[in-house]
């Protein structure tokens, strides 16, 4: 099989876990409820051998393993991370080989989810070392591993980070968000790990939006077009200004490909049926329960 020439490349390549400190964890969608076409994507997840469940797929995490308990493994550290409920100490396990579809990567340790959510998740360190292209297609709610991004397409390149997150390096988009007849401009995450999008209050009128755990916005974007939402308020300043969930990416555009170079990256959509070309994918993912699970075959 093709992939197992890549999978020594990825072996060679190791792992850490220094993304997990003081980093950003923002699994929003593990346990929400939100209508379609909100959809989480997961893979089916091994550590040693051993089946865990499903992971999910979370350009939103700074993480490349998180797992909702240590399986087995012995906990050798603690990392202090930042989510919804604020920062949040975890445990780190030593290293381990662990298998996501048919992937097989080794890793320098994981942090458990403890705090954050009961879930297992792969973050977007986990794209970026091994060079698989995520493919998401909304509309059959399905999802690859891939080896490169569609020739045609919209191709957005990531933004940088905003500036009180300089080393949360994932898949940032410039948009203008409305909200109260005001509008601003936005740093706002990709996030496939939330069901829902998340506005930071100070994008909020004080006076059109009492203390409130939820807005109504306007997103806009010059190449995708503007959507509305009903989005979460968060008050943390050090979370993202917009995190955008997949009930928006959905309605933008029906296909998503994120690929993560060595630094940035880009994402690449389409709203016609993807053609991969010659380059067979790496794993194939299916629909399996409706709206929020996607499986493997």
């Amino acid at each position: 099989m093709r992939v197992q020439s890549r999978w020594e490349k990825f072996e060679a390549w190791g792992s850490t876990v220094t993304s997990a400190v003081m980093a950003l964890a923002l699994a929003a969608g593990c346990g929400a409820v939100s209508p379609d076409p909100a959809v989480l994507f997961l893979v089916p997840l091994s550590v040693e051998g051993r089946p865990v469940g499903d992971a999910i797929l979370d350009t939103g995490g700074a993480y490349e393993v998180m797992l909702r308990e240590a399986f087995g493994l012995e906990i050798v550290d603690s990392a202090e991370v930042l989510a919804f409920a604020g920062r949040q100490l975890v445990s780190v396990t030593e290293g381990f080989t662990y298998r996501a579809g048919s992937i097989e990567v080794r890793a320098a340790g994981a942090i458990l989810s403890g705090p954050i959510c009961d879930c297992n998740g792969l973050g977007f360190p986990f794209f970026r070392k091994t060079g698989l292209v995520l493919a998401l297609d909304f509309p059959n709610r399905s999802a690859a591993f891939v080896f490169q991004t569609p020739e045609d397409g919209i191709v957005l390149e990531f933004a940088s980070p905003p500036g009180h997150l300089p080393e949360f390096d994932s898949a940032f988009l410039e948009v203008e968000i409305e909200a109260g007849g005001a509008q601003q401009a936005a740093r706002a995450l990709l996030d496939t790990g939330a069901l829902v999008t998340s506005v930071h209050r100070a994008f909020l009128s004080a006076t059109t939006f009492p203390p409130a755990q939820r807005a109504r916005v306007r997103l806009s974007h010059p190449w995708l077009g503007t959507v509305e939402t009903t989005a979460s308020v968060f008050d943390d300043p050090r979370l993202p200004d917009v995190i955008l969930g997949t009930e928006v990416m959905a309605t933008w555009a029906d296909r998503w490909y994120f690929r993560y170079d060595p630094a940035g990256g880009r994402v690449v959509v389409q709203h016609e049926p993807g053609d991969q070309g010659d380059e067979a994918p790496a794993l194939s993912l299916s629909r399996s329960e409706p709206r929020v699970s996607v499986r493997a075959e």
